[in-house]
């Protein structure tokens, strides 16, 4: 027997104030009443789709159902109740047997023909398994739903006016089917139809937000078998099943969702091959053509064996003197671009031979006779040296070895073999790649040592972070924009798909129980972005996998995130009502 007591319900005013119903096992009983008087709102308390123990105090049997979770009423609704909606909710797409076989499926059950046809001969259904149902007429559309409540096997069969867009004739059938099965279940139904007072076997009229029984059954009440199961579990046949249903729902919004997941991967991608070209550039600046160098102060010879390093020359602290005053002698190599740094040539034989930087240049200009060769008094060893003049660096051309701008410039070996230098203050160290040269800096300073980079790295470097941080900034900024398109269309997507998620609730399926469905569908619409964008990217950008998983799984998460918030919201009574 199901008891409810105190039953206290409220919308835009009272509907029912300390109301009491009892319905007996084992009988037809109809709800009756006027429309608007609170029987679908009654069926549903009844039918624990929306019922708290603010609105009444509620037994099954001996079995207070008042205080139980909600995951534990939806559990109990699972095993124990089965609806039959006016709408029918049958699946257009499928035949017959095929949608016995979903509603099986729902009820982790599988069926076969004997078994399908064995549920339409108790609903008095003679049609073909496979027949359309497009081909059916109201009557029969209204057994077949029945028949697949049947497959519930749920004690208490709950029905919302079944025969309201039915003739007389297919109302009376409806009603002989009811009768037949209330020997085996309760079953509670509402109706407008006169039919319905000859059949049923009590009626419970509302009237002026009261409920009394006008018909009660004087046979032998005999008690249903209530199930009391725990699992929650739904077999693979329900995702396969659930799966092709989803195949034919919706078609348009589905091609869509995946070409916005193409769009969005794109566009990562397309930001990720831009920014990573010019990272590549720049970072190309520095190769074996032209190699970076770097100064590691105080460091031996033999400290330099790595296999990052192109190649290595000692410095040496050399000065010069002339006009009173001594200058410093800086270096250059073969590996270097000598020709790029010069302003003004005043020899062009290939004699070795030292530039003036243009502001020693500018500060002598008026006290040195321009001659093809000049004197020079060697600070180290009191020698004169005569060197070849070969002419002046380009105005902003200085030295990191050095503070002043003021300095002679000529080749290593001409410093090697002219000015004889004794003590070694150093190493200069080429690199022919950038990713040797980070690597080269790295372990120097690690070991200790002062390393002084020259200005051109120190550009590449902070133009690549720049990169990077644009690149990181803007696919950040494409996954958020792409994350809130993707929400607003799958929002869009679950309220299109708001009934039919309802109807999963009312069977007795878990928030998760239908999240998993659905997320389950999403995945399988990622996987065919993932894998056209996976040929694209193998045929024309490669390496971009990792991004790939990355993008998806950010986009995915955001979106299982939100359809289980959106699934949890989704309040039956109220979509059935709109």
């Amino acid at each position: 027997m199901i008891r409810l007591e105190d039953i206290n319900t409220v919308f835009d005013r009272p509907l029912f104030v300390h109301q009491n119903i009892e319905i007996k096992d084992h009988c037809l009983t109809l709800i009756a009443g006027e429309s608007g008087c609170g029987k679908t709102t009654l069926l549903y308390q009844i039918g624990l789709i929306n019922y708290s123990e603010k609105n009444a105090k509620y037994w099954i049997d001996d079995i207070n159902i008042t205080s139980f979770s909600m995951h534990k009423k939806t559990l109990f609704r699972r095993y124990n109740i089965a609806f039959v909606f006016q709408n029918y909710m049958l699946y257009e797409h499928f035949n017959v047997y095929e949608n016995l076989c979903y509603y099986a499926a729902l009820s982790n059950k599988s069926l076969n023909e004997e078994d399908a046809r064995e549920y339409l001969n108790k609903v008095h259904l003679d049609v073909l398994l496979d027949k359309a149902l497009y081909t059916l007429s109201g009557g029969q559309k209204q057994r077949l739903a029945i028949a697949c409540a049947l497959i519930k096997d749920a004690p208490i069969l709950i029905l919302d006016e079944p025969t309201s867009a039915l003739d007389e004739k297919n109302a009376i059938s409806i009603f002989q089917v009811l009768k037949e099965i209330s020997q085996e279940k309760t079953v509670i139904v509402t109706s407008h139809n006169q039919i319905a007072y000859d059949y049923c076997d009590e009626i419970i009229e509302i009237k002026d937000g009261n409920i009394h029984k006008i018909k009660e059954s004087h046979a032998k009440n005999q008690e249903s078998v209530i199930h009391q199961k725990n699992s929650s579990h739904i077999s693979w046949q329900t995702y396969r099943f659930y799966m092709k249903r989803q195949f034919h729902f919706s078609r348009k919004m589905k091609y869509l969702l995946i070409l916005a997941h193409l769009v969005i991967l794109l566009f990562c991608f397309g930001t990720v091959y831009l920014t990573d070209q010019s990272i590549q550039d720049n970072l190309n600046m520095i190769s074996s053509k032209d190699p970076g160098w770097m100064y590691v102060e105080g460091i031996k010879k033999d400290e330099l064996s790595s296999n990052t390093i192109m190649s290595s020359y000692p410095f040496y602290d050399v000065s010069l003197f002339i006009l009173n005053d001594s200058y410093p002698v800086i270096p250059y190599y073969p590996e270097e671009n000598i020709a790029s740094k010069i302003w003004f040539r005043m020899d062009v034989t290939d004699n070795d031979g030292f530039y003036f930087s243009n502001s020693l240049y500018t500060s002598i200009k008026y006290l040195v006779a321009p001659t093809n060769e000049m004197s020079f008094l060697n600070i180290s060893n009191g020698k004169e040296v005569s060197l070849f003049y070969k002419g002046i660096l380009l105005q902003g051309v200085t030295s990191e070895l050095i503070d002043s701008k003021k300095f002679i410039y000529m080749p290593q070996e001409l410093i090697e073999n002219q000015l004889n230098p004794q003590q070694v203050n150093g190493y200069v160290v080429f690199c022919n790649s950038y990713q040797n040269y980070v690597q080269t800096k790295e372990t120097l300073e690690k070991s200790g040592y002062k390393v002084i980079t020259y200005h051109q790295f120190d550009s590449i470097a902070k133009y690549v972070e720049r990169l990077h941080d644009i690149q990181q900034n803007l696919i950040i900024g494409i996954l958020v924009l792409g994350c809130i398109i993707l929400m607003i269309m799958y929002r869009s997507y679950i309220q299109s798909r708001e009934k039919e998620l309802s109807l999963l609730k009312c069977m007795g399926l878990t928030t998760l129980n239908i999240s998993a469905l659905v997320c389950f569908e999403l995945i399988l619409m990622n996987i065919i972005g993932l894998f056209i964008v996976f040929i694209l990217t193998n045929l024309f950008i490669q390496d971009f996998y990792q991004y790939i998983f990355l993008v998806e799984t950010a986009i995915l998460l955001a979106n299982i995130l939100l359809i289980v918030f959106m699934i949890k919201r989704i309040k039956p009574v109220k979509v059935f009502r709109n």
